[in-house]
């Protein structure tokens, strides 16, 4: 894989804060895929490479045979799920905890490699490896195929990738008790201390960072904040850096 294409979409994201969120410019996050059962949506992943994924083990751990799922690349509408592939295998954290969330990290396999990236559709991201966590100035960006019902605390699946603007927020621990710092990041915003449930599980949070270009690099898989926590509560994400040697060394044990 070209290494220097990861995380640099053609058409670069809306960075402008919307309440509630709003329609992913299409394309601009050109590793997002949607990841299916039976040919129906579950959750969300991120191309890494041109052959696995990264996603949480709450999106997989319930069913952990391959054979049903397969991989949508490159969408932005899920009724237009053309480029499918089927994957190969699948793998969560040995220390996934289904009741607190902690070690909520998979990885999945596809079952043949992308022999070409598109610039405008489908690309991998960069996965972030620095422990420092981002700056509250500096804005994350996630997104999903869900999003909130007018004015209400109900949650719709969305034909169209949605996303939100969000911000690392203080220590989550005062909040969630099996929170850790070292190994999730805690985002929302200031005005409504929540991440809007546009994170659902397995979704990336990502960090604009400058090298030679822009890129935006992932941070955080979703983990909770939507589904399992009250009303005003800020999303709790894995924190990519933490397990990066996790993640290398289980492609690894794929090959």
């Amino acid at each position: 894989m070209e290494s220097n294409i990861c995380s640099i979409p053609k058409y670069p994201p809306d960075e402008n804060y919307i309440a509630g969120g709003k329609e992913v410019r299409p394309h601009s996050l050109p590793w997002y895929v949607s990841i299916q059962y039976d040919e129906t949506h579950k959750c969300e992943g991120t191309l890494i490479d041109d052959q696995h994924i990264l996603t949480s083990a709450s999106c997989i751990q319930n069913n952990p045979i391959p054979i049903a799922y397969s991989i949508v690349l490159g969408p932005h509408y899920l009724s237009n799920s053309t480029d499918r592939i089927s994957i190969e295998d699948l793998k969560y954290h040995s220390d996934y905890n289904v009741q607190t969330l902690e070690n909520n990290i998979g990885l999945i396999k596809l079952s043949q490699r992308i022999q070409s990236f598109s610039s405008d559709r489908i690309i991998p991201t960069c996965l972030a490896q620095s422990i420092r966590l981002p700056s509250a100035s500096n804005p994350l960006l996630v997104a999903s195929w869900k999003t909130m019902v007018n004015g209400t605390w109900s949650v719709i699946n969305t034909d169209e990738l949605r996303q939100t603007i969000l911000t690392v927020m203080d220590d989550c621990s005062r909040i969630y008790k099996n929170y850790d710092s070292q190994k999730q990041i805690c985002v929302g915003r200031e005005d409504s201390k929540r991440d809007l449930c546009q994170g659902d599980h397995g979704s990336g949070l990502f960090q604009k960072q400058k090298y030679d270009v822009d890129r935006w690099i992932q941070t955080g898989i979703g983990s909770y904040g939507c589904e399992h926590a009250s009303q005003g509560y800020p999303g709790v994400y894995t924190r990519v850096s933490a397990y990066y040697d996790w993640i290398q060394n289980t492609i690894e044990k794929m090959k």
